[in-house]
């Protein structure tokens, strides 16, 4: 506002909305209007920005700070700091020379000393999955980059402690036909877009002149491998997402202590979800990172009903896992199972009752039965159970038939998978029946503070 002889003042809102006139404003030259201020030294500045960068909340570095003695700072100064934060960190990696995201892995990992394995190809390679959102639902995706394999070769790159603070890197050229199968092959050919493009930059890496992608990389620390030298007994392996920007699987190689204790042994980011991504994790990754002998003492090896995730590994049990069986999950098998299969559309509380007692009876096949004589009794008596007047007009005729067809064609053909009477007793399984010990340490990660979140790279 200009005032009289020039003077340009501000006025400030003290009460209601204010009018054309500044009645209620209060009259200010604007020269001397501030911003609350608040001053930290240098240290207390760099725990703030460390905490912001590792995805603290914004509230706990406030608490912090405050604790210490700095005052209360508002939200605005908070997302100050961390503006100054990642203003810093953009400045370090232009003076370091920009890296992809698949560079910084690597470096990473090599940084700190941590055995990994790491699968390459040329740029343009047919391998990777593009995973892109729907426009009409953006939690479904779909691969837009899953084209016709052509033949040729992939490079393996394995490097691992070799002592003290020394590493020994080997290379490795290997045929794709080798782990890929011919059924692979996806006939549709669609030309990148830049959103493909852009995805595919992410996972590029300089080096000598020449450029690779990055399809796939899995590690494991010194204490990660210790702990399986223990606990190889009883493992589990499952895919997670929402850990990266890239949108790539991450895949976890989880074990149970004797204390029922969960740990991880192995990570890797695929390239997809793709039945050759697990064969390479099984007859690579597994046997160049992870202890020869501990591998032998698997006993027990626990994944959901996808059988791309478990046949690489049966066809190779007697390769690499010579003591090892596998098993699904029970809570896959049946609960996840049976919400697929049967309708609650008209669910009502005697519904709920019997349908929790039909799950109690189907777990008892894997719980407290111990012989194939007593799973034949259960059974018989389970069949007549469906046919009660009660329990087939609680859950509808429809859902009984459903349920029939559910437990011939997917349950019973594969018993032996489920029904673990004689794996509880000729192995080390800890009473494991479930995948819960992979799942629980997705969870972990995935709702820890310090955990990763989808916007971060890889």
């Amino acid at each position: 506002h200009e005032g009289d002889g020039g003077t340009r003042h501000t006025f400030i809102l003290r009460q209601g909305r204010g009018c054309p006139r500044h009645k209620y404003h209060i009259r200010s030259v604007r020269e001397d209007l501030k911003m609350p201020t608040s001053a930290l030294p240098e240290e207390e500045m760099k725990l703030a920005m460390d905490m912001l960068e590792s995805n603290v909340s914004a509230a706990a570095v406030r608490r912090v700070l405050h604790q210490r003695g700095n005052g209360n700072l508002s939200d605005d100064q908070i997302q100050n700091i961390r503006k100054l934060a990642e203003r810093t960190k953009g400045e370090e990696r232009e003076a370091e020379g920009a890296r992809t995201p698949a560079e910084n892995i690597l470096r990473y990992l090599e940084k700190n000393n941590i055995s990994h394995v790491a699968l390459y190809d040329e740029p343009e390679s047919q391998l990777l999955t593009i995973m892109k959102p729907r426009a009409d639902n953006l939690r479904k995706q779909r691969a837009s980059d899953q084209r016709q394999y052509p033949g040729g070769k992939v490079k393996i790159v394995t490097r691992l402690r070799s002592g003290d603070d020394a590493f020994e890197t080997h290379a490795q050229d290997v045929d794709i036909a080798s782990f890929i199968d011919a059924d692979s092959n996806d006939p549709g050919i669609e030309k990148l877009d830049d959103f493909r493009r852009r995805e595919r930059a992410r996972l590029l890496i300089n080096g000598n002149g020449r450029k690779k992608l990055l399809l796939a990389v899995a590690w494991s620390t010194d204490s990660m491998r210790a702990m399986f030298a223990k606990f190889p007994e009883t493992m589990a392996g499952d895919i997670t997402f929402q850990t990266n920007s890239e949108r790539r699987p991450l895949w976890n190689f989880s074990g149970k202590t004797s204390s029922n204790k969960t740990y991880t042994a192995l990570c890797a980011f695929l390239p997809s979800q793709a039945r050759w991504c697990f064969d390479w994790v099984y007859r690579f990754a597994l046997p160049a990172i992870l202890p020869r002998e501990a591998l032998n003492r698997i006993t027990l090896f626990i994944t959901d009903g996808d059988d791309k995730l478990y046949d690489p590994f049966i066809e190779l049990i007697s390769q690499l896992f010579p003591n090892a069986r596998h098993a699904l999950c029970v809570w896959h098998l049946i609960d996840r199972g049976l919400r697929r299969k049967l309708s609650t559309r008209n669910s009502s509380a005697e519904w709920e009752r019997v349908y929790l007692e039909m799950t109690t009876w189907l777990y008892s096949w894997s719980q407290e039965v111990e012989s194939d004589d007593e799973f034949r009794v259960s059974f018989s008596l389970f069949s007549l159970w469906l046919e009660r007047p009660s329990t087939v007009e609680a859950l509808t005729p429809a859902n009984i038939c459903a349920l029939r067809d559910y437990i011939q064609v997917s349950m019973l053909p594969l018993r032996e998978k489920w029904l673990q009477n004689e794996q509880r007793h000729s192995c080390r399984s800890f009473d494991q029946r479930t995948s819960n010990i992979v799942e629980s340490e997705h969870a972990a990660m995935t709702t820890s503070s310090l955990g990763p979140r989808p916007c971060f790279p890889i």
